[in-house]
């Protein structure tokens, strides 16, 4: 993508972001604009939901009939009025605030609704607290809250437990002894994993006993069963940081709010309802969207099936490269995985300022490894994967030309879309290079960017360089790769032997012959044969042979601390572009040789820095200095 596609005063992006899109707002949208009449936004509402940040009603409390008591909240409310409200009902176990990146998502276009059940999260039981919880009550309850609001018109989306809701919902006026009448009119049902009879599949694995105590230890493994049952095992192989990262969230933050009295109530209640019949009275006028992965552990891909022969009219998500199309249904239960991860998300309580790890040419996610799982002890860290590597995809047609500065405004959609006031910003090796690129795109003489939304507040730039290396014998050793030996497909072990040389190049000599290093480096070798296209890593080296950020460094914020860590055995990125770019940014600094706390023992050091020393050596770097020049104050916001 040329940079001439990126206006000044647009944060719109393919970005990252895209990713999100193709998941849940592509179809979300496209499938909107199948019902008539509905509002769809105009481009100036767009655009300022992607600039601004997100906004909501607050918590509000409704009382219901019988006493219980529903908290809500509206997110995006300047779109009521203007685009139709989407009411996002949870399944069981969950709370309002699980399904965040899919609110948030559906939330640039359209004012959302998400509440929690009565008894879950901030909602509550009678007084008495003994009602019996079935899927009839608690569709009347939303039906009583949607009376509250009084929406004409409105969109629902259920998952799991709230698509068995939703159902429900839309049957009262067919009630065989208390039919009601719905005072809104629903344009759109999205029914996400979820099914229309019971007895369809094994459900959640719940073993919690109603009224017995359970100690935090007992709720922490029933948690990580449930959770591992949302996911396939492929994804959480693949992604375990992430998998504990998800467990610690509900573990530490929430765990609490979801009563096992309550969870079990839940469960019996999925095993009672009994509406399919009246499924066929639906009005024909609501498009129904039907969304389920085929690798579900939790409800089948069948019910989808069974789903779409009691609605005929239903249609089930296509798979494609297209707008409104995802690129597969091989998912879990959980229906929005993302390419970013959030390690420590609990210490956004405490005021941490989150770091942002921003990897270099050929590396994913995941290699951050060492260093984000310390770092997440103390603060918040976001790990991400560049456009076309890892999990992170190209645009449907895949013809764009990689840069620094595609790269660099991938990384500022994906932080507006985050919406995190303040933050630091960590680079590594091409990633250093695209960090000075988001420093340096207010100044970008084509397309300058509006000043950014959120405040730059730490900069870290490692084994990075400033300039196209013109130093002979660095680089990362990248060779054609030889044909494999069967013609077909290399095997494991030709694969490894092919990433052996890139992976040797950033370690120096001593580290690679140190025998404590060989378990390690297999490791790091194992991960290096999976999500690194050719394609894309010659595209990364090309551009970075033409390395130019459009704009002088003289231009970067003196108010902006920024610190250099540079080894000198470095046979990547020579020494020397770490003193060009102290030379180019005076208020930049090197790293201090010490013993001290947020020194280093030594600048003997290759390429992959934070895989040398003790780990806490570099936790104790970013954090002295992060703490130390944060005490002087002042604002560096772009």
């Amino acid at each position: 993508m040329s940079s001439d596609k990126h206006n000044s005063d647009s944060y719109q992006g393919t970005g990252l972001f895209g990713f999100v899109g193709k998941w849940v707002f592509e179809p979300v949208q496209r499938y909107f604009s199948l019902g008539k009449p509905i509002q769809e936004p105009t481009p100036e509402a767009d655009t300022a939901g992607a600039v601004s940040g997100l906004t909501t009603t607050g918590l509000t409390t409704v009382a219901l009939p019988d006493g219980a008591k529903l908290v809500y909240e509206i997110l995006e409310p300047r779109h009521l009025g203007k685009t139709t409200p989407v009411v996002m009902i949870c399944g069981m176990t969950a709370l309002r605030v699980d399904d965040e990146r899919v609110n948030k998502a559906v939330a640039k276009s359209h004012p959302v609704l998400i509440y929690d059940h009565r008894g879950m999260g901030d909602s509550s039981l009678t007084p008495a607290g003994d009602e019996e919880i079935t899927i009839e009550l608690l569709a009347r309850d939303l039906l009583f809250l949607l009376k509250t609001l009084g929406w004409k018109e409105v969109a629902l989306c259920g998952h799991s437990m709230g698509g068995v809701i939703a159902q429900q919902l839309l049957v009262l006026p067919f009630h065989p002894t208390s039919p009601v009448r719905l005072p809104f009119r629903t344009t759109h049902l999205f029914l996400v994993g979820t099914r229309c009879r019971v007895n369809q599949g094994p459900g959640l694995p719940i073993t919690a006993v109603p009224g017995k105590p359970r100690s935090v230890e007992e709720r922490r493994e029933g948690a990580k069963r449930v959770i591992a049952a949302t996911l396939d095992p492929a994804w959480v192989e693949a992604n375990g940081y992430r998998f504990n990262e998800i467990l610690s969230r509900v573990v530490y933050n929430n765990l609490s709010n979801r009563p096992a009295d309550m969870v079990a109530k839940q469960s019996v209640a999925l095993r009672k309802f009994e509406f399919e019949q009246y499924l066929k009275h639906i009005p024909r006028d609501i498009q129904v969207l039907v969304i389920h992965g085929q690798l579900d552990k939790v409800i089948p891909f069948k019910c989808a099936e069974d789903l779409i022969d009691h609605i005929p009219w239903a249609q089930l998500v296509q798979e494609g490269s297209q707008r409104g199309q995802i690129p597969t249904l091989q998912f879990g239960h959980l229906w929005a995985i993302m390419t970013y991860d959030v390690l420590g998300a609990r210490h956004f309580t405490t005021g941490r300022i989150p770091i942002v790890l921003i990897g270099g040419m050929t590396s994913l996610r995941g290699d951050w490894e060492r260093l984000a799982n310390a770092l997440a002890e103390v603060r918040p860290v976001l790990l991400l994967d560049h456009r076309g590597m890892g999990d992170s995809t190209y645009t449907p047609e895949g013809d764009e030309e990689i840069t620094i500065e595609l790269y660099a405004r991938d990384i500022l959609d994906l932080l507006i879309y985050i919406q995190w006031p303040r933050l630091a910003l960590c680079g590594f090796s091409m990633g250093g290079a695209i960090t000075q690129q988001i420093l340096l795109l207010p100044f970008h003489k084509d397309s300058p960017t509006s000043p950014y939304p959120f405040e730059i507040t730490h900069v870290f730039l490692t084994g990075t360089l400033a300039s196209p290396i013109r130093v002979r014998g660095y680089g990362l050793k990248i060779r054609t790769p030889p044909p494999p030996k069967d013609g077909k497909k290399r095997t494991r072990e030709e694969r490894k032997e092919v990433a052996r040389p890139i992976l040797e190049s950033t370690f120096d000599e001593s580290w690679l012959t140190d025998a404590r290093n060989k378990a390690r480096f297999e490791i790091l070798l194992d991960r290096m044969i999976h999500g690194r296209p050719t394609k894309t890593i010659l595209q990364q080296a090309r551009t970075l042979s033409g390395l130019d950020f459009n704009a002088p460094h003289s231009l970067i914020p003196a108010s902006i601390p920024i610190l250099v860590i540079h080894g000198e055995n470095d046979k990547v990125v020579p020494f020397s572009c770490s003193e060009e770019i102290l030379s180019l940014i005076p208020h930049a600094r090197a790293v201090d040789v010490g013993s001290r706390q947020g020194q280093v023992p030594s600048l003997k050091f290759g390429h992959q820095w934070f895989e040398y020393f003790d780990v806490q050596v570099w936790v104790g770097v970013i954090e002295e200095f992060i703490n130390m020049e944060s005490s002087h104050g002042g604002k560096a916001k772009l």
